[in-house]
């Protein structure tokens, strides 16, 4: 399907980088563009929109990530938030001209809304974090002609990283991490922590049940959290802004 035309144009400046893998994304229908946190997905996302000029939907996994697509669309290509549709948290209304929905809105007992097979392109922001089912069922059904990718990485955990690349097509650039940490204005350190954790239970031969019953250890180890704890406390007396990142929501609710 190629679409209804739509008539936006991109208010932004590219940096340098981002103007590379624009021109790699535009050579091909399709495609998905791996690159680090901050590297600016979003608006290489709203360049995208501009240049292709069809009615784009716009996949998302969580609420925030709705939200926040909306105040960046709205910010690059110059609309007012009302004039873009909001499918999930909540929202339920759809223009049918640049929309953003949470996949889990679009499928209900197996079943793909039919609005997904009118829009002329298909955005998937952290597609490899999307869930595979309904990845899969949802991507069957749009019928669009432009499919662009987007993730900070090209592997999931559960191995179904095939079913992205079958759905939104190879990996069409990849942005070198290294390189865009040396053109930052600060400089990365990494400081390695050990907690002296040791696991309890007995290796799974199924190494995805290991894995699972390896965080819930972790999450459980009161001598790891309350290390992590005194960390934090300790970055705040020095006058900096600590951002803990863990794996599971239990883990952030035991230790806030």
């Amino acid at each position: 399907v190629c679409g209804d035309a739509i008539d936006v144009t991109f208010q932004g400046e590219l940096r340098p980088s981002q103007t590379t893998a624009t021109r790699k994304l535009l050579a091909h229908d399709t495609g998905v563009l791996s690159a680090t946190t901050a590297f600016g997905k979003t608006v290489i996302a709203a360049w995208m929109i501009a240049q292709r000029g069809v009615n784009t939907l716009v996949l998302v996994h969580r609420r925030q990530l709705l939200d926040q697509w909306v105040d960046r669309l709205s910010e690059f290509l110059g609309i007012a938030p009302k004039q873009i549709g909001r499918l999930g948290g909540g929202r339920r209304k759809l223009t049918g001209r640049i929309d953003v929905a949470i996949i889990q809105s679009l499928v209900r007992k197996g079943v793909v809304k039919d609005c997904v097979a009118e829009y002329g392109h298909l955005i998937v922001d952290e597609c490899h974090h999307l869930s595979a089912r309904s990845f899969e069922l949802v991507a069957k059904r749009a019928k669009a002609r432009y499919v662009l990718g987007l993730s900070a990485t090209v592997t999931r955990k559960d191995g179904h990283h095939p079913i992205v690349f079958m759905q939104c097509g190879p990996v069409r650039y990849t942005v070198d991490a290294k390189a865009e940490a040396v053109n930052r204005p600060f400089q990365h350190t990494v400081i390695v922590r050990p907690t002296g954790f040791r696991p309890l239970s007995v290796a799974d031969p199924d190494q995805r049940t290991q894995f699972q019953d390896l965080y819930r250890e972790l999450i459980a180890d009161s001598d790891r959290n309350e290390m992590i704890c005194q960390d934090v406390i300790r970055s705040v007396r020095d006058g900096r802004a600590p951002l803990v990142l863990t794996e599971r929501r239990e883990h952030i609710e035991l230790l806030a």
